[in-house]
């Protein structure tokens, strides 16, 4: 990993973050961020599920059992198009997740 280099002023305002070098402050401040896009996230998707009353796995095989009424309307082709893409989303952020966790690994070496 490249070495971060700070002005005085940013190194004052990583005072109260989490770590013991510039570097792992900036690490925490990365995972910080990335866990709240992913609750974020996590959060519209728990709208979907409430709203259909299942997963979007659920959702999916039952839209391609055709068992969903209006299977084609402006509404549901919307939505599916929506939770599709948190979820991607979603595998994104986890994904980013383990990679930090690696990168504070390393820095702690």
């Amino acid at each position: 990993m490249k070495p971060i280099v700070l002005s005085g002023e940013l190194l004052k305002f990583l005072e109260a973050v989490e770590g013991k070098t510039p570097e792992g402050k900036v690490i925490t401040l990365v995972q910080d961020n990335i866990s709240f896009k992913l609750q974020r996230c996590e959060a519209e998707m728990g709208r979907f599920e409430a709203k259909y009353g299942m997963t979007f796995e659920e959702f999916d095989r039952t839209l391609a059992k055709r068992k969903v009424k209006e299977k084609y309307s402006y509404e549901i082709e919307t939505d599916y198009v929506e939770w599709e893409a948190l979820e991607s989303e979603r595998k994104i952020w986890l994904e980013r997740i383990k990679e930090i966790k690696g990168e504070r690994k390393e820095c702690l070496k």
